[in-house]
């Protein structure tokens, strides 16, 4: 995986909160080459990924 190479690590664990199966541990990406991670910024930062090769 892309993210092993930088040290990401993902979930250790599922913890169940209200009934749903819930991802703890691990680590949060807030933004992406200084732009937030949120909703809106989800098809921009998918297109950053592709031009610079570091798509998926």
């Amino acid at each position: 995986m892309p993210g092993d190479a930088i040290g990401l690590r993902g979930s250790s664990m599922l913890v169940d909160i209200a009934g749903q199966e819930v991802p703890l541990g691990g680590d949060i990406i807030l933004s992406v080459d200084g732009i937030g991670v949120d909703t809106a910024n989800i098809s921009k930062i998918r297109d950053l990924l592709e031009l610079t090769g570091k798509a998926p």
